[in-house]
């Protein structure tokens, strides 16, 4: 009975994005370039920015017996990710004033406080309400915005996030957070866009990281409350990528005098991008063949991370190692990658 209705399921999510994609290229609405430089690098701005509204939909199912005010909240989160993706004046001093509102409330209203950190003076600034709460939202919204830093290549986000899911269920930490069958709903959901996304008929969109990444922050942080044995840094690998891509952003623009809420094309997928597009010159199809490319070499990496981070959760200090790899290597080849490009644009 459950095999059918998972199927049936499917099918009718498959149905919904194939008709609410249509909708989006008929009406020139919710199409993934409006102007920003940002938008273009990869040469496509014919693609839907649909993502969002079936993880929306599937999230409102999932937590309709919840909490009623965190949906809200939830949705209130789409329209402010939504009016980014359809108004390219869309201040960011607002919506950013927006992020903060709607995720400390959802950090309030769920009690999503980090317990301990395993460093003995950090821990009891932790012990302190106010400040659990203020690093608590400070932490969803690095997340929050690392998602949205990474969503611009085909599979990136989607792909990131199933491996995430994927670790946590072989870890049978799901059935902590969130009840297995509504995971399977959420995985399959994950899927099924991933495919859309893979064959470039669809991009998440600010509306889709957003919803996407608070669902999974507050997923990961229940588990950590209900597993607080785990090394958290075990969840801080599990999410480095996204959440390092903000960090490292922040510095990048601040030492080049850049305003640090102003996209642009110097992340590390754009930049791996230019250096493959550069490389592979003999397809004919070569911008979106190495943007879905760009997407695997990163993926690829962080299931060797994941695999390996998984082997022993309880080891802080294995934990720790992992995550210092991971920082140093995504510096150095940021560098090289920073300094090819450069170079190439000067000799051009």
């Amino acid at each position: 009975m459950e095999k059918i209705f998972l199927i049936l399921f499917s099918i009718l999510l498959i149905f919904f994005q194939i008709l609410i994609n249509k909708f989006s290229l008929k009406k020139n609405f919710f199409l993934n370039y409006l102007g920003s430089e940002h938008q273009k690098f990869t040469k496509n701005t014919s693609v839907p920015l649909t993502g969002g509204f079936s993880i929306l939909l599937i999230s409102l199912f999932i937590f309709s017996k919840f909490n009623i005010l965190f949906l809200f909240l939830l949705f209130f989160l789409f329209l402010v990710g939504l009016m980014g993706d359809t108004n390219k004046d869309f201040s960011p001093k607002l919506r950013f004033f927006f992020q903060i509102f709607i995720i400390t409330l959802v950090v309030a209203i769920l009690d999503l406080r980090i317990g301990n950190l395993r460093i003995e003076f950090f821990d009891d600034y932790l012990n302190i309400y106010i400040f659990n709460i203020i690093f608590s939202v400070l932490c969803m919204l690095i997340l929050l915005n690392g998602t949205n830093f990474i969503d611009g290549c085909n599979t990136l986000v989607l792909g990131y996030y199933l491996l995430v899911l994927f670790f946590l269920k072989q870890l049978s930490l799901l059935d902590a957070g969130l009840n297995l069958q509504y995971y399977k709903l959420l995985f399959i959901t994950l899927v099924i866009l991933f495919c859309f996304n893979f064959f470039g008929k669809l991009f998440l969109g600010d509306n889709g990281s957003y919803t996407l990444a608070l669902v999974i922050g507050v997923l990961i942080i229940q588990i950590y409350q209900n597993n607080n044995f785990i090394s958290p840094y075990f969840f801080a690998n599990l999410l480095w990528y996204p959440c390092f891509e903000v960090l490292f952003s922040i510095f990048r623009k601040l030492n080049f005098k850049f305003s640090i809420l102003r996209p642009d094309t110097k992340h590390f997928h754009q930049l791996l991008f230019f250096y493959l597009s550069k490389k592979i010159l003999f397809l004919k199809d070569r911008n979106n063949l190495v943007n879905s490319m760009t997407a695997i070499l990163i993926n690829i990496y962080n299931f060797f991370v994941f695999y390996n981070i998984s082997q022993n959760i309880y080891d802080t200090k294995l934990q720790i190692v992992f995550l210092i790899i991971n920082i140093c290597l995504y510096v150095f080849i940021y560098l090289r990658l920073f300094n090819y490009n450069k170079y190439k644009a000067i000799k051009n």
